[in-house]
């Protein structure tokens, strides 16, 4: 499989709340695309080989490993009583 890279967009996360505002925080680059066998695509993107379970947007490419990593669950937001 191949998984398909947008450099350009962060893939990221609800890692907590500030009151009812969202925290995001940064993992890597978005996956966009995961398919069988990879097509010409425009620049900055890319191709790069992953596993059979990698789903585009549940996972992400840290470009400092060169590895595709599972996003963490988003936190949940419990309302104050």
């Amino acid at each position: 499989m191949k998984a398909l890279i947008n450099p350009i967009e962060e893939s990221k996360y609800v890692s907590s709340y500030n009151e009812n505002n969202p925290i995001f925080t940064v993992l890597g680059q978005r996956i966009c695309e995961v398919a069988e066998n990879e097509f010409s695509v425009a620049e900055p993107f890319f191709w790069v080989d992953c596993k059979d379970d990698v789903k585009a947007d549940l996972y992400y490419y840290d470009e400092i490993t060169k590895s595709i990593i599972i996003k963490p669950e988003n936190a949940i937001f419990i309302r104050p009583k």
